[in-house]
């Protein structure tokens, strides 16, 4: 018997393509690459995608936090490595680590994914996945695990937004790296010149159709958290919480 992978490590090199506008890599990127390499660890341990369709049931990213030092600059080698630190009944945790070509952290980041029957969308049963249970370790350090939001009901501030094709991804609900996005640019670039964000969480609630119009607002909690509430018609649909740090 072939032995499991129990972590999955992949090397990048960040082109300007992928940078903001600080020069650094993208946070929405950033997030597209912690999916991605969590999608394919789970293929390499035969517990992704393909294995679960066959009992009509689907990975959901339930929770994200990521802590950040600095980010990757522009024409940077960084690496990702993610290991399963739990799993049980209804979810699986996930880490990650980011550092440079050196191996200095970076970063680190932290996932709570969760399985759903596709036909009634209800929590499924993971039990039958021994592969994650055989490898599923603790790993310290470690950073916080993602934080247990509420929408509040005071903002400072609050913007309609529309659900276009290009938000969409393949099951045609809008993508997970567009409700970062729409975080981010709810600041201007002078706010984003002046600080950084060196923690995210989001918690993901209820899923965003096409043609949804939808509305985030945003709450100063402190002089360094805000959160950020993507909502429907009052319904919340996803909630973040940037904490932010003046740029050195």
């Amino acid at each position: 018997m072939a032995t499991l992978p129990k972590f999955l490590k992949t090397d990048y090199f960040l082109t300007a393509a992928e940078c903001n506008a600080e020069s650094e890599l993208a946070l929405s990127t950033l997030v597209r690459h912690i999916i991605e390499s969590a999608t394919e660890h789970a293929n390499r341990l035969n517990v992704g995608y393909s294995r679960l369709a066959e009992t009509g049931i689907a990975w959901v990213l339930s929770r994200l936090a990521l802590e950040m030092k600095r980010m990757p600059r522009v024409n940077e080698r960084f690496s990702l490595e993610t290991r399963v630190t739990a799993i049980d009944r209804h979810s699986s945790d996930r880490l990650f680590e980011i550092t440079d070509a050196e191996g200095k952290q970076l970063g680190m980041a932290r996932t709570v994914w969760v399985a759903l029957d596709i036909a009634n969308r209800k929590l499924a049963d993971l039990s039958m996945l021994t592969e994650l249970a055989a490898i599923a370790a603790p790993y310290s350090p470690a950073c916080a695990p993602p934080k247990r939001l509420r929408m509040q009901k005071q903002p400072d501030t609050v913007k309609d937004l529309s659900v276009c094709y290009s938000d969409l991804d393949i099951n045609r609900h809008l993508t997970t790296t567009r409700y970062i996005d729409f975080m981010v640019s709810a600041f201007d670039m002078e706010w984003h010149d002046r600080n950084r964000i060196s923690r995210m969480d989001v918690v993901f609630m209820r899923e965003t159709l096409p043609g949804a119009s939808i509305s985030i607002a945003t709450t100063a909690l402190s002089d360094r958290e805000v959160q950020l509430d993507i909502s429907q018609n009052g319904e919340a649909h996803v909630l973040g919480l940037f904490t932010h740090e003046p740029r050195q």
